[in-house]
């Protein structure tokens, strides 16, 4: 799915697409809709492909609740690579803040408004990626997952960008809602910015 802030460009403002809003808010029906909740699981395993020079790359990461986290990815080095503890989550958040977090979407916007991650020209590009972050590689619980697609929904200047084609040559309308929807990882979070969440 291709749907993201515009650039801000002076003196105006850009209205969330409704096609936008549609397909957002159709994957946080579907999103909330699944079992799950994964707050007491020792690891959180995450796989994605991309392609990088033409070359395809399968990527996986185990985030360790507790324990170390694991990252098997050949476009970054041939073996493992180990981290001292577990891996923040979008907007540095631990396992135990991400359950934390609520899910009403307006609590749930002004909470991640708090923490400038420096993840967007403006602070409307950076809440949708720490949505689309938490949304691409986190246990988040499936009324989260609800919360962050609607939080995403509301960010002016999100727009669907029609018939796209992704890395693995899939192509697919944006403009119309789709029962299975991606984010991709943006960023490292505000792990380092030390404001409190929550």
């Amino acid at each position: 799915m291709v749907v993201g802030p515009t650039v801000d460009v002076p003196g105006h403002h850009h209205p969330t697409g409704p096609a936008a809003a549609a397909v957002l808010n159709a994957a946080a029906d579907s999103a909330g809709s699944q079992t799950g909740g994964y707050q007491h699981a020792a690891y959180w395993r995450s796989t994605s492909t991309y392609v990088r020079y033409g070359e395809t790359f399968h990527r996986q990461i185990w985030i360790g609740h507790d324990r170390k986290t694991m990252l098997i990815d050949p476009g970054v080095d041939s073996g493992v690579i180990t981290f001292a503890s577990h891996a923040p989550f979008g907007a540095g958040l631990t396992w135990e803040q991400l359950y934390a977090l609520p899910t009403d979407p307006t609590a749930l916007a002004t909470v991640l408004r708090r923490c400038d991650t420096g993840q967007g020209r403006n602070p409307d590009q950076q809440l949708f990626s720490t949505c689309a972050e938490l949304l691409g590689e986190s246990p988040a619980s499936p009324s989260l997952r609800r919360a962050l697609y609607h939080v995403a929904a509301t960010v002016p200047g999100v727009r669907a960008d029609g018939t796209v084609t992704d890395s693995a040559g899939r192509r697919t309308d944006c403009r119309r809602p789709q029962a299975t929807q991606s984010a991709r990882r943006t960023g490292n979070g505000c792990g380092q910015c030390g404001k409190r969440l929550g």
